[in-house]
């Protein structure tokens, strides 16, 4: 209950919908015993929630709830899911850093060949 609480408290209405969705899945999946299944919904459901767990409190009270047989590659998939998007994360900040280097670099190469003109026309 405390989990599907804490959805409804950070999850869109049209997200905490997918959700729902996946959780479902992965019930009955696990009825099914069909763990690759199961694995592939919650993968799924993972990367729903995770934009809106940055401290993991949410993926913390989902855990539990998850059959033993599974908890641990789902712990696996969230931390190797979460270690992708930290990745990107710097990665784009990266790219960033660099595009503000870059343009600050053709500005200073734009008023160095500024300053060259205007001191060829001071000469003519």
């Amino acid at each position: 209950r405390k989990f599907l609480n804490a959805m409804k408290d950070v999850l869109p209405s049209s997200t905490l919908q997918d959700a729902h969705f996946y959780l479902k899945e992965m019930k009955s999946f696990g009825d099914r015993n069909d763990s690759k299944s199961y694995l592939s919904s919650a993968k799924k459901l993972l990367h729903i929630l995770l934009p809106f767990d940055s401290n993991g409190s949410l993926l913390s009270l989902m855990y539990p709830l998850l059959p033993s047989r599974h908890r641990g590659t789902v712990q696996a998939m969230a931390t190797s899911a979460r270690a992708k998007q930290s990745a990107t994360a710097i990665a784009a900040k990266k790219s960033t850093v660099n595009e503000v280097l870059f343009k600050e670099s053709e500005l200073k190469l734009k008023i160095k060949n500024e300053r060259v003109e205007s001191e060829k026309d001071r000469r003519l």
